[in-house]
């Protein structure tokens, strides 16, 4: 959020994070084959955040055809990636990891769709401390409760009674796809251990002291690090593993 608060030339910055994001999917994908899987990708997850920040300004302007055009676009490309899944050779870790990050798609981001308006959160109160901190408190409090009680699985099975299982399963697809979480299997997620999201409240207190000034310029230490990391822990995990 600061970043883009201090980038004047967004759609460069905008256009980094593409680049990084398509990059870094294909480092997913062939991760797959030669070491242990990289699932992350959170260069399409800043993109699509800064995107919804874009977005959220010029719906204040009064320009919505950039909310639908970008509403349009979300839509052509998960259809896109369905059909070519379904009439191509290509399986769907490749789609995943690869053709999502070439068409900017929303769908299987990593944080999920839940992320990215906590994200937009922060970008509209980034001056207005109190309501940051309950929105953020809000978002945390929330998205623990749905796995500790665990409410997905519940809300599946009782929409699955009433629809003769067409809602669970439109209700399975959302949370999976759109919103990147799964509700099967968390009858036993641990506070400590799976279900830490309420842990995000311990940085509040950081967040309020930030004095809203830019930072040690190291962006592209970042663009290397990121990826750099990430591939050497992979390998390490591959070369260490127990079969």
């Amino acid at each position: 959020m600061s970043t883009i608060q201090h980038t004047s030339k967004k759609i460069k910055y905008m256009i980094r994070l593409y680049i990084s994001s398509l990059l870094m999917g294909i480092i997913n994908f062939w991760s797959l084959s030669k070491y242990k899987d990289i699932p992350n990708n959170i260069f399409r997850t800043l993109l699509i955040a800064v995107l919804s920040y874009y977005i959220y300004d010029k719906i204040k302007e009064k320009k919505y055809k950039y909310f639908y055009v970008y509403t349009i676009w979300q839509l052509f490309a998960y259809i896109f990636m369905v059909c070519i899944l379904q009439i191509s050779k290509f399986n769907e870790e490749f789609i995943v990891r690869v053709v999502a990050p070439l068409l900017g798609s929303v769908f299987y981001v990593e944080g999920g769709l839940l992320f990215i308006i906590l994200s937009l959160l922060f970008y509209i109160f980034h001056n207005r401390k109190l309501l940051l901190s309950l929105s953020f408190t809000g978002f945390a409090v929330t998205y623990t409760a749905l796995f500790q009680f665990n409410i997905l699985e519940r809300t599946r099975n009782y929409l699955d009674r009433i629809s003769g299982h067409i809602l669970g399963e439109i209700f399975f697809f959302i949370s999976v796809t759109i919103l990147n979480i799964a509700p099967m299997n968390i009858y036993e997620h641990s506070l400590l251990y799976d279900n830490y999201v309420w842990m995000m409240l311990l940085s509040i207190p950081f967040i309020l002291s930030y004095n809203g000034k830019r930072g040690i310029g190291m962006r592209y230490f970042f663009y290397l690090y990121y990826p750099l990391h990430l591939i050497i822990l992979s390998i390490i995990s591959f070369e260490f593993s127990v079969s």
